[in-house]
């Protein structure tokens, strides 16, 4: 049985996913594709969860803003997260946004960044790619030096690139993975609307080692609490942070390594 933490989880986070009867029907008659393949083993004891204060629901980047799932420590420093501010009022991801060219259409891209105070003062970077259909398709995980680190793919795109493409390469999982030595670490599940991922940060180290849909069955035991982020945008009373921006390569790297459907 869930611990009353994790039902409250499940409230905050599945709210609005259901799909419907009919919806449910077509799922049932549709083949399923393989599920992620390197971090299904993923789970968390413990966690906070960490959700946009203040979202604006007309507001593409609020909508797909991440809920960020931090894993809780057994020791005092792997306990709190330690992002910078401290105050929960100062708890801050930046967003950056911008746009890329596929299949001669332009996409555009949100970027969400957040760094902790601790040695190095370490950032962790997630970009997701908008697909024609305002879904995120493409997950971009950076270190905060603009490591590519991981990358996810959507379902809807790897149903599309299924569709298109006769067989997945060798030594691949995936019929959206091209001939590169990059792999798609696993699939995020397309919710019944567009909406953010959930990302999961683990205590020591603070990587990000999973991702996944708001629909999916939670990757955690039990839920210490919900706290709040703010999201500072370009456009706000503290402008979001030119650091970030600097170091971020453009997405050439990962669609080079995707066989991205022509209807993306």
């Amino acid at each position: 049985m869930r611990t009353p933490a994790i039902l409250l989880f499940g409230l905050l986070t599945f709210l609005g996913c259901s799909r419907s009867p009919e919806e449910s029907r077509q799922n049932k008659q549709t083949p399923s594709l393989p599920a992620a393949a390197e971090d299904a083993g993923i789970r968390f004891k413990r966690a906070r969860i960490f959700l946009l204060s203040d979202s604006d629901r007309k507001s593409p980047e609020h909508l797909l803003a991440p809920i960020i799932v931090h894993e809780t420590g057994i020791n005092s420093e792997a306990k709190q997260p330690d992002w910078t501010g401290g105050e929960e009022k100062e708890r801050r991801v930046y967003l950056l946004r911008s746009e890329v060219q596929i299949n001669g259409t332009p996409h555009p891209q949100f970027t969400y960044c957040w760094r902790y105070e601790t040695s190095g003062r370490p950032a962790r970077i997630l970009r997701m790619t908008i697909d024609s259909s305002g879904y995120p398709a493409i997950f971009e995980v950076f270190s905060g030096a603009g490591e590519l680190t991981a990358l996810y793919a959507s379902r809807g795109i790897e149903e599309a690139a299924a569709k298109e493409q006769t067989a997945v390469l060798p030594g691949k999982h995936y019929s959206i993975e091209g001939n590169s030595e990059i792999k798609v670490a696993g699939l995020v599940e397309d919710g019944p609307v567009p909406m953010g991922p959930l990302v999961y940060v683990t205590a020591g180290d603070r990587q990000i080692v999973s991702l996944s849909c708001r629909c999916s069955p939670s990757r955690i035991d039990k839920a210490d609490v919900s706290l709040h982020y703010g999201l500072i945008t370009s456009d706000g009373p503290i402008p979001a942070s030119a650091e970030f921006a600097a170091r971020l390569p453009t997405s050439e790297q990962a669609l080079r390594a995707l066989r991205i459907p022509r209807d993306f």
